[in-house]
């Protein structure tokens, strides 16, 4: 394929995401984690998404089943080992092989991607009220603490500065001390947490979702003593679901499913900008925060200009064209990944895409499985690929020099999704507040029992 010829905005665009890459997430605050090459979702704190790694086009360098009821989140990448929560425990794998290290059964329950720091690994396990955050050593498994954070942690667990951190569903962000598993603090903030923190500037991120009103909002909280909220941001009607935050130390990114991404000034929260995206979000999908921000909703990927938000371009991942068996990729709650100068992401039919950040044109892309594909995590010259499901497995992949990019401009978008889906969030919003009010008003009358049992 001949060389294509880059503008200058788009050689720009390309020269910031090597200079991020070579750098390996300047902007994070967790430099002590950097001794592994992918230790958490969104690869640091901070979620700039971004590293070193093998450029497309890929091949499978090994896959492995991971049995207990398969994988739910995207692994976390130590030095050697490759580590997965599956639905009844967890899972290590030899990195450089796909042999198994060691696996231990988990209490079921919610769970995202774990988080790596020094010698040991961090997961959730079980659920409500007996949720744990439980360390284990990375040798061998071995149980090191166990922590009760009284909520489901649907998120990813964050580390930085010593701390882990872990969002629960019971609206409260908890700090517990990554060595000993000693709690540093608890806050408690509005509405539900279902994505994951992001920890930048020494403030901790996270977007709490109402749901009888529709609203998110993100609050920044202290991230060494969790005390008053240093400032917080709603938004003005339904957005909810709402992604993880992001930041690339200057400014916190958020997407929302009213479809607008939203930069707030990490200093005092105000607005910097908004940009239009065309779906809803999934409160799994972290925005790759790096000089090329990369953000994806449900159906689309898109290269965003971080200082005024202006899009560069967009790839809809969706194509409602059937594939070779039948399969349709039609939604995407995944999160983006960009390695080698390319934004990596996974959908629903198990396609592996790569679309390049310079130009938002898709230059290879896999089919990895039937099944969907969390995002990928890179260490040691390798993407690895997470299948979501209780048939799921880890997919190492490696560059293939006999191999050939694509040229592939996005699919035309065919059907009018972004209205359809405001006016589902804003009729459901409504719907829950007026259902709300009804109830309060037959109780009041006498008609409706006030919830004792009777």
């Amino acid at each position: 394929m001949p060389p294509r010829r880059l503008s200058s905005r788009a050689r720009g665009w390309r020269a910031a995401a090597a200079v991020t890459a070579a750098v390996l997430g300047w902007a994070s605050p967790v430099s002590a984690q950097q001794e592994h090459p992918w230790p958490m979702a969104g690869r640091d704190a901070a979620h700039s998404g971004t590293a070193e790694g093998p450029a497309p086009p890929y091949r499978v360098a090994w896959s492995r089943p991971i049995g207990l009821g398969g994988p739910v989140a995207a692994p976390a990448v130590a030095r050697d080992a490759v580590v997965v929560v599956a639905a009844r425990g967890v899972v290590a794998l030899e990195a450089a092989t796909g042999e198994p290290r060691w696996e231990v059964d988990r209490t079921e329950g919610p769970a995202g991607t774990p988080a790596v720091a020094g010698e040991l690994v961090m997961h959730a396990s079980g659920a409500g009220s007996a949720t744990a955050v439980v360390a284990r050593r990375i040798e061998d498994g071995a149980e090191s603490w166990r922590a009760f954070v009284d909520g489901d942690v649907h998120g990813a667990l964050m580390v930085a500065d010593g701390l882990v951190y872990a969002a629960t569903a019971a609206s409260e962000v908890v700090a517990l001390e990554a060595d000993t598993g000693e709690e540093r603090w608890r806050a408690e903030v509005e509405g539900r947490l279902e994505a994951a923190p992001a920890v930048a500037e020494g403030l901790v991120l996270v977007a709490g979702e109402q749901r009888q009103t529709g609203v998110v909002t993100v609050f920044a909280l202290d991230a060494a003593t969790g005390g008053d909220t240093q400032w917080r941001f709603s938004t003005p009607g339904p957005a909810l679901p709402a992604s993880a935050p992001a930041s690339n130390g200057r400014r916190a990114f958020v997407a929302t499913s009213e479809g607008i991404l939203r930069a707030l000034d990490l200093d005092d929260g105000a607005q910097a900008w908004e940009a239009e995206l065309r779906a809803a979000v999934s409160d799994r999908q972290i925005p790759a925060a790096s000089e090329a921000l990369v953000v994806a909703d449900r159906l689309h990927l898109y290269g965003i200009e971080p200082g005024d938000g202006e899009e560069r371009w967009t790839f809809l991942l969706a194509d409602l064209r059937e594939l070779e068996d039948g399969r349709r990729n039609t939604l995407s709650p995944s999160s983006p990944a960009v390695i080698g100068g390319a934004a990596v992401i996974g959908d629903t039919s198990g396609l592996l895409s790569a679309v390049d950040v310079a130009t938002g044109r898709r230059i290879w892309r896999g089919d990895l499985s039937p099944g969907p594909l969390a995002a990928v995590a890179v260490g040691n010259d390798v993407v690895f690929a997470t299948t979501l499901g209780e048939d799921g497995s880890v997919i190492a992949l490696e560059h293939d020099p006999d191999g050939a990019l694509l040229d592939e401009a996005s699919p035309t978008e065919v059907f009018p999704f972004r209205a359809v889906l405001n006016f589902v969030i804003a009729a459901a919003a409504v719907g829950a507040v007026a259902f709300g009010l009804s109830r309060l008003l037959l109780r009041g009358a006498g008609l409706v029992s006030g919830g004792d049992g009777s």
